[in-house]
């Protein structure tokens, strides 16, 4: 499979570092990064966004390729998919979507052996190339006389780029017409010139979408309302606000979903008892209610590492840290629905920013593209629940991000469990002491949410790669030999080493 070169056929989300990371739409392509489609979503099964969802989704387009499941499929999983698949379930997010599983299929965590029994015969290999981008995944499949070659790179949050050929033949998508202005929402049209102007900039910023929300004299879950719309129609999706706040509160639903059922008893996971968020809601905490953040973050995340059906927000792997603060928030200051709904568009104006800025995945930026953005995006919304304004909001990101800045992605046994739930926890606890201390006034506004983000991806790339979400980086290779005291400080030491 050497010789893979394939014509693009569709982009899904923000590329990688290579690429031009800051274009919301590419060339051929009418989507543009979307709050609810990329951000705070896709909604999906666990445990990661990168490795679980975004081969899911591209196996379920190459099914529509082919006009129904593969006879035969040969994956190929280079680099971080090679050495982290099993434990992200890569290899069942694959089967389920080449048999166009839906996420709620009850099937969906033994997809393998359901293919096994429908005669489908799936064959994995794994390859290193660090000529590939980390996150490649190839699929030769085949259906009767039909044959079609896909290349998949997995973006972050779910998204993918694919290419594709099929008999020998490229696939290109027609370009789906925009719909823009097809909205009779008076707010929506008398908006509409400032929005454009937003989506013209090829990279979003914080302050960006300040001065533009100035002018339009909104508040920024309005700004982000309003935003997501624009986008939407031109995407050919949902056309009213009404609808776009309809699709954020079902995702909202979702995450409070996956923080109840991660608190209701134990999940299927591998690497930890399963159990965390069971334990942590008997448990009378010092923080009273708010106790309830963390608690929810644990029990979200577990849910997802036991392959629950979760929103990326803004990943697999970080995809506790906002359920958490919302369902604290909800329950010790009795929140409102709307209120919430609000909440999470302010988060995922947040995301919006940080994805046309870097690439949201652990393989990319370390662990802080993933649970640093997560912390951002819950405070965020943390602090507009407590009537923050765009600077305070600011601060409150900023406050949170800067603390995972330079963080490693190294889960342990491949397994996106420890130490990526417990920092879910602890994350969702810091987005809201930041978005209390941004109400009290603590900021230095240069170093913001935007001077924060950018930290945040120029030191992720910085890491060495058995830093980013590799299993050569796993906490458990870190342990010492049988014989050894793990102490450190004897010559030749293989802890110092």
């Amino acid at each position: 499979m050497k010789n893979r070169a394939l014509p693009v056929l569709s982009s899904k989300g923000a590329s990688d570092s290579d690429s031009d990371l800051s274009a919301p739409a590419k060339e051929g392509d009418s989507r543009y990064l979307s709050i609810i489609d990329n951000v705070t979503g896709p909604v999906g099964r666990g445990p990661s966004s990168s490795h679980t969802m975004a081969p899911y989704r591209a196996a379920i387009e190459a099914v529509g390729f082919l006009g129904g499941p593969p006879d035969f499929a040969r994956v190929l999983f280079l680099n971080s998919f090679a050495t982290t698949g099993k434990g992200h379930r890569s290899h069942i997010a694959v089967a389920a979507g080449l048999q166009g599983m839906d996420p709620e299929d009850p099937r969906f965590p033994v997809a393998l052996e359901v293919a096994r029994d429908a005669q489908i015969q799936i064959v994995f290999e794994d390859e290193i190339d660090d000529s590939e981008h980390p996150n490649t995944v190839y699929l030769d499949l085949r259906r009767g006389d039909k044959k079609l070659s896909i290349k998949v790179v997995s973006t972050g949050g779910g998204n993918y780029d694919i290419s594709a050929d099929c008999t020998g033949e490229p696939i290109r998508k027609k370009k789906a017409e925009a719909l823009a202005q097809s909205s009779a929402d008076t707010r929506l049209l008398k908006a509409l010139p400032v929005l454009e102007r937003a989506l013209k900039t090829p990279r979003h910023t914080w302050r960006g979408f300040a001065e533009l929300a100035a002018e339009l004299d909104v508040d920024c879950a309005e700004f982000a309302l309003l935003i997501e719309t624009h986008i939407q129609i031109n995407n050919g999706g949902l056309q009213t606000p009404a609808e776009v706040r309809d699709a954020v509160h079902s995702t909202l639903m979702v995450m409070l979903h996956a923080v109840e059922a991660g608190s209701q008893g134990k999940q299927n996971t591998q690497v930890t008892s399963g159990d965390w968020g069971q334990r942590l809601f008997q448990v009378e905490s010092g923080f009273g209610n708010l106790w309830q953040a963390f608690a929810g973050a644990i029990a979200a995340q577990e849910y997802n590492a036991g392959m629950g059906v979760v929103a990326a927000a803004p990943t697999g792997g970080a995809s506790g840290t906002l359920p958490g603060v919302l369902y604290g928030l909800m329950n010790s200051r009795r929140v409102s629905t709307e209120k919430l709904v609000d909440a999470l568009l302010v988060a995922g104006l947040i995301g919006l920013v940080g994805f046309s800025q870097g690439p949201v995945s652990g393989a990319q930026s370390g662990c802080g593209g993933e649970i640093g953005i997560a912390a951002m995006m819950a405070a965020g919304a943390a602090s507009h629940v407590l009537g923050g304004s765009w600077s305070e909001i600011d601060a409150a990101a900023a406050l949170s991000g800067q603390l995972f800045v330079g963080l490693e992605c190294s889960p342990a046994k491949g397994n996106v469990e420890y130490p990526c739930i417990p920092r879910n926890g602890f994350a969702a606890l810091v987005a809201i002491a930041a978005a209390e201390a941004a109400a009290a006034g603590i900021a230095i506004p240069e170093y913001g949410l935007d001077a924060t983000l950018d930290r945040i991806f120029s030191i992720g790339r910085l890491l060495p790669r058995t830093l980013r979400e590799t299993e050569d980086g796993h906490w458990a290779a870190s342990l010492a030999p049988t014989g050894c005291c793990g102490k450190g400080g004897c010559l030749d030491c293989p802890v110092a080493a």
